[in-house]
C-alpha cells in the first residue's frame, strides 16, 4: 500500500462541512469529526478515509444530527462530488465550484 502525502492508495479525501442549529448538536458533531479529520475552518473539516472509516463517521453523525440541521458531503476526487446532504431543499440547485 503505496501512502501519498496524507493518505493511503485505499483511501478518498473528504470534505464535510456542517451548520448545525443546537449547540449540543454541533459540539457532538464536532467532537465526531476531531476524532477522524482535521479542522480546516470552524465548522469545515478535511479527512482521508478508507470506505469503512467513512461508513462508520456517517453513521455517527446520522445518529445525532436533525431536520434542522445541514450537512454536506464531498469527496474530493478531482470531480468535486456531494456525495451525501441533509437539509437542503430538493430543488436547490448549486454550483460545484471545488476541482
Amino acid at each position: 500500500m503505496e501512502k501519498h502525502l496524507y493518505g493511503y492508495d485505499d483511501t478518498d479525501e473528504y470534505l464535510i462541512i456542517y451548520d448545525i442549529a443546537d449547540n449540543k448538536r454541533r459540539y457532538r458533531i464536532s467532537r465526531i469529526m476531531e476524532s477522524y479529520g482535521i479542522r480546516v475552518q470552524e465548522s469545515a473539516f478535511e479527512f482521508w478515509l478508507s470506505r469503512p472509516k467513512y461508513l462508520e463517521l456517517l453513521s455517527k453523525c446520522k445518529k445525532v444530527i436533525q431536520a434542522e440541521d445541514s450537512i454536506r458531503i464531498y469527496i474530493l476526487n478531482g470531480k468535486a462530488s456531494c456525495i451525501f446532504s441533509t437539509g437542503i431543499s430538493e430543488s436547490m440547485h448549486y454550483d460545484v465550484i471545488i476541482s
